[in-house]
Order: C-alpha cells, then structure tokens, then sequence
C-alpha cells in the first residue's frame, strides 16, 4: 500500500507486501478499520497516523531491546539473584525470547565493548515523545532508530556512582536520560502522555542502577530501596518508592519543568496509588472523560458571622466581601488553569455556603465545586495535582453517577450552575438549557435533595419545557403535601409546649370504667362515651389526654352534616377518635360507626359512589363532647333516644375536669 505522501510505501520483504505471509486479508481493509477507529478520513490524515506509528514502534523497539540487553548484563555480573530480573510492569521481559537470547549470547567483544553503558543504548534510543505500545503490531515500522529520528551516534559516558554520605548505594550522577529540547515537548503533552513518558525515563534510569550495585553497596538503605523498586515496584514501601524517586530527580538531572510535575503528578513521591484499566495502563488518581471536585478545607471557614438572619441576606452581605471575592478569583483561576492543562474544552465552577452549617451553628463555611468534561480520557496522577490552597479535593457523587450518555452526561456541569440554596457565586464555559439539556430529573433530585426551592424549580421545569403537563402537576402535589407535613409538625410543637403547663386531671371512675372496657381487644361492639358540659371545663383537653395527643384523631364535627369525615383515620396509630360538638342527631344518623364493630365500614356514600372510602374502628375508643347533649337528644324521636340511652355512657361536667388546687 503507498499513500500518496509516500510516508509507508511497500517494499519486497515488508510484513505489509502482497503475497507476503505475515499479512492476512487485503491491505485495503486493514487500512479501513485503522481508520474507522481512529476517527481519520482524509489520507492526509492517515498518513501522519502511519507515520507517527512508525516513529513510537521505533522507539518501543529500541526500548525493549535495551531491557533484554541490561537484563543480559545483570544476569552475567555479580548483582546475584535479588536484581539480576528487574521488573518494571511487564515492560523489561526476562528472560528474553530464544531468538534474542541467541542473539545475546553470541555478542562479539566488540560489540559488547561498544554498549558497555546501558545507557548507551538508552541515550539512542530514547524519545521525549512518551510513546506507549502500539495497538496494531502490523503497522509498526522497520526503520531503525537513528532513521525515525532517534541519533544512533549519541552516547552517555559509563556513569560513575561515587560515595554519599548515609547510603552505601551512593547517589550517581551524569546518567544521560534527558535530551535536549524536552521542555517544549514536556509543555505540549498531556498529563497522561507526561505520566507514560516520565515513567519510561524513570524505567531506564532503574535499569542502569541495578546494573552498577555491587555486594558491598546493596547492603545500604539506598541499594536496598533500589533492589526493592527494580525487582518488584508493586510491593516495594512507598518509602522506598519515594526516595528512589528523588534520587532519580537529583541524580539525572531533570528538566525543572518535569521537577516541578514531579511531586503532584508522578504517585511515589505524592503517596498515592497507581490505579489501572481494564487493559493494565497506569490512570492516575483519576482517568476518564468527566470528574466533578470538590473543595473544602480551613480557607473556607470564614471568622465573621454576619449579622443577617435570612439566607438571601447572608448571601448578599458575602458576595460584597473582599475576602469571598477573593475567594473566587482563585477558583476561577484553578478551573482555567486546569481546563488549559488538560485540554478541556467543557468545565463549571461554584462557590457555595454550606446551608447546613449555617442553620445548625450559624457558621460561614464556603467551598467549591469544579466540574470537568472532555470528549477524551484525560489523566490526573493525584489529588494535589488539582490542588486548591494546598488543599486536594475530593471526587463527588453529589450529582449521582456520571454518564457520557447525552441524558446525563451534563448533571455535573448542571449540579454546579444551578440555582441552589446558598450559591455564591457559578460560572462555566456553557450556559444550562442553551449551552447543554438540561434532564428535569436532575430538578426533582435536587427538590428531594432540599437543594433547591420551589420557587425556583418551577422557573427551571418550565425552561426545560419536557412534560410541563405532569412535572408541574408534580411539583404542586409536592408543595401541597411539604406544607401539609410542616402544618403537622408545628401542630404537634404546639401541642407539646402547652402540654407542659397542664395540671392534672381528676379521676371519674365512671370514665376509667369505659376506657378500661372500650379499650379491651376482640369486641363485636362497643359503647361511646359523652362528655356534657358547659366550655371551659377541660372535655377537649381530657379527650386528648386518655391515649395521648399523638395516638388521638380530632374531628370538629359542629357542621359536618350527617357524616363525619374519617380519611385521615389510622387504624393502626389512633386509638381515640374524638368528635367534637358532635350532635345527637348526627350520632344516630351513624349507629353502626359509633358503635365501633370489628368490620370494614364504608363512608362517604352518594348517587355514583365515586367518594367511597373504609375505615376499621375496632381498635379504636370513641369520644363524643357537647355542651347541649340532653337536650338535642329529648327533641329525638323516642326509638333515636333510646338507642342512644342503650349505647352511650354519659358523663356530665359541671365542674373543672383538671385540678385547681
């Protein structure tokens, strides 16, 4: 296959020729998928693909024929059995293949003499491109070093490992492993390409320090710490990783760019693990295409508690102050930077108040959320990679799990430019609804969440415009019911509080006599109780206390017609129902409710039954209160009155029910 640049034209003997026996299937085909997968069109395109493939093949090549050869070497000197097989994860193979061994073993004195430094072949074939393996080993190139850019002729003097004070290894220097102009590559990589290709370098320096230890310098601290990391670097301490990571630093003399990214970005020296993908290539702390960061530390405590008592007015007296705008600016700083660093075209930031922390100590607490979105997998080595005041951040799941799906590939960008409860300041590279969708779903997470108010949820599912019929429907059913629950509460606060100055009651035994057998299990039916007097005696607060206000259901039944209205009944939580001013009439009009049977009742009859409900009263004491109960009943006919007579226990106040004294 030629293409029209000429970059990989075939040649007789080439893997790639027709008719050869190494390729299988048609060129042109291979040549399709390549380009399918890497997203190419233009042969143009596909021609810098090839020749980029050749240049990090190249570069693979030599570095894996450097590995053998220094492994060779450590295996013929006396380093003994401890580090004569370095291991590096996977990328220096001992022992080599027959065909390399054979190779190995017949090296002339000549040549041996030539690549007496294993950085010889290092310095040759060493590239400041971070390569890593390709994918397709049919596309690999089969030019030689120096021709794919790589000076053949460079060469590094045999390094020299004087004494140091305090490691019997010593710390040797002058070991050729960076070249010239690796600051402007450095600046043009990514983070993971920064990461490949620091490791690399790091690989090749370990190698050749295996290669110098001799039995009287792998007794000290130092040469134990490199046999420790050369021979198995996934059990070595972090101790030991750590500081034969600066001695590499220090003794190779790295570029002041790669020192500076050293300490956040490679994990031995910032304590934090390697973590892998399915493939086994190194990710960082984190690798992937989204990630939303959160902030918190010591610089968001803020002294001064303004005087304020809303959250709206706590709000405006922060944004006005010097040192929340500064604040700010440096956070807006750290999301540029970040984005520029790893080529991150979509990002957000927020700058919150924790509403939590100032409801419950009335403390000022701010902290950030940053938001980051690429279309590729981008790489950071360790929390204090992104640091804020010197302090990490931590992975959020406050959005919930983070998807590249268009449904909820945004609910971290929206998580931070949302209108929630004690925003500060928000701000990103796209605006909700225009820049991205925005999934009503994220709304109502936020509602549940408390996140946000009604108020401004209406405005935001209305600025979705999905399914306004439903969701606003939602939304007020959820107001409807949040008001219902807070009524409830602050009922019960009352009830509570005016409990406690209470005196107590006196003792009937007439009603002690009912309660005791009104409150018996198993019955197939039972009497009421009526409280007659005038108001002001105490009959309401009585009622409530036989089972407690908690256990007790008030029904106010002075114009409730015929039926009283029992939907709010819980059977298996009141054990009193109270109807108060309940007329006798009423009463009559409903014998078979009064009379508390073990059997479903049905209520609220009409033409169409459409408001039909049931209740169960069989575990439940009824209480009925009235200021007239005598005579209402005397104007009934006679058989009304005599049933109320037969199933009623009557019990007339004409003093205080509660204590006086």
């Amino acid at each position: 296959y030629s293409s029209p640049a000429g970059a990989f034209r075939e040649r007789p003997g080439s893997r790639l020729a027709r008719g050869h026996p190494a390729r299988k299937g048609p060129r042109r085909c291979s040549a399709r998928r390549f380009v399918g997968r890497s997203g190419m069109d233009s042969d143009d395109d596909f021609d810098s693909r090839l020749e980029a493939e050749s240049v990090w093949a190249a570069e693979f090549e030599a570095a894996q024929l450097e590995g053998e050869l220094a492994a060779a070497r450590c295996a013929r000197s006396d380093v003994g059995a401890g580090a004569s097989s370095p291991v590096w994860g996977g990328c220096c193979r001992t022992p080599a293949r027959p065909a390399r061994q054979a190779q190995l073993g017949s090296e002339t004195p000549s040549t041996a003499a030539s690549s007496s430094s294993p950085l010889a072949v290092t310095a040759a074939a060493g590239s400041d491109a971070g390569a890593v393996e390709p994918r397709r080993k049919r596309l690999r190139a089969k030019t030689p070093p120096a021709a794919a850019g790589f000076p053949a002729d460079e060469a590094a003097p045999a390094p020299v490992l004087p004494s140091c004070e305090g490691s019997a290894a010593g710390d040797p220097s002058g070991v050729l492993v960076w070249s010239d102009g690796v600051e402007d590559r450095w600046l043009a990589m990514s983070e993971r390409q920064r990461y490949v290709f620091f490791r690399k370098r790091f690989q090749q320096w370990l190698v050749a320090q295996l290669a110098l230890l001799t039995p009287a310098t792998r007794q000290g601290p130092m040469g134990e710490s490199l046999i420790a990391c050369g021979t198995a670097w996934a059990t070595a301490s972090w101790e030991q990783k750590g500081a034969v990571s600066r001695m590499f630093l220090r003794s190779s003399k790295a570029p002041e760019v790669v020192a500076d990214w050293a300490p956040s970005g490679w994990p031995a020296l910032s304590r934090g693990p390697v973590l892998r993908d399915g493939r086994g290539l190194a990710r960082g702390w984190f690798y992937g295409r989204q990630v939303l960061l959160t902030y918190q530390g010591r610089w968001g405590e803020l002294p001064d508690e303004p005087s304020a008592a809303g959250m709206p007015e706590v709000l405006q007296v922060l944004r006005e102050r010097e040192v929340v705008t500064g604040l700010w600016a440096d956070g807006r700083a750290l999301a540029a930077e970040l984005a520029d660093r790893h080529h991150i075209g979509e990002w957000a930031v927020s700058m919150e108040l924790c509403p939590d922390t100032w409801e419950t100590s009335r403390q000022v607490r701010v902290h950030f959320h940053l938001f980051l979105k690429s279309s590729a997998k981008f790489f950071l080595g360790s929390p204090q990679s992104a640091a804020f005041r010197r302090g990490a951040p931590f992975k959020s799941s406050a959005a919930g799990p983070l998807s590249n799906r268009a449904s909820s590939g945004y609910a971290g960008m929206y998580y931070c430019l949302a209108p929630k409860v004690g925003v500060l300041f928000a701000t990103g590279s796209h605006a909700p609804f225009k820049g991205f969708p925005v999934n009503p779903d994220w709304i109502f997470s936020m509602l549940a969440a408390e996140k946000m108010t009604l108020e401004d949820a209406r405005s935001e599912l209305v600025r979705s415009g999905k399914g306004l019929v439903r969701r606003l429907g939602d939304l007020e059913r959820l107001r409807r019911c949040r008001e219902e629950v807070a009524l409830e509460q602050r009922l019960l606060e009352y009830t509570q509080r005016i409990s406690l100055g209470n005196r107590a009651f006196r003792h009937f035994p007439a009603v002690a006599a009912w309660f005791e057998a009104a409150s018996a299990p198993f019955q197939r039916r039972k009497k009421f109780l009526v409280l007659e007097g005038p108001s002001g005696m105490g009959k309401t607060e009585f009622a409530r206390h036989l089972a407690g206000p908690e256990a007790t259901l008030e029904l106010n039944c002075a114009n409730c017609g015929n039926h009283p209205d029992l939907r709010r009944h819980d059977a298996l939580k009141h054990k009193v129902v109270f109807c108060d001013e309940a007329s006798p009439r009423m009463v009559a009009a409903n014998r078979k409710l009064f009379q508390a049977p073990a059997a479903m009742l049905d209520l609220g009859h009409s033409p169409t039954g459409r408001d039909v409900y049931r209740v169960f009263l069989g575990d439940s004491c009824i209480v009925v209160s009235s200021n007239s109960w005598s005579a209402e009943a005397a104007a009934l006919p006679e058989e009304a009155g005599a049933w109320l007579d037969a199933n009623a226990v009557l019990v007339k106040v004409d003093a205080p029910m509660f204590d006086t004294a």
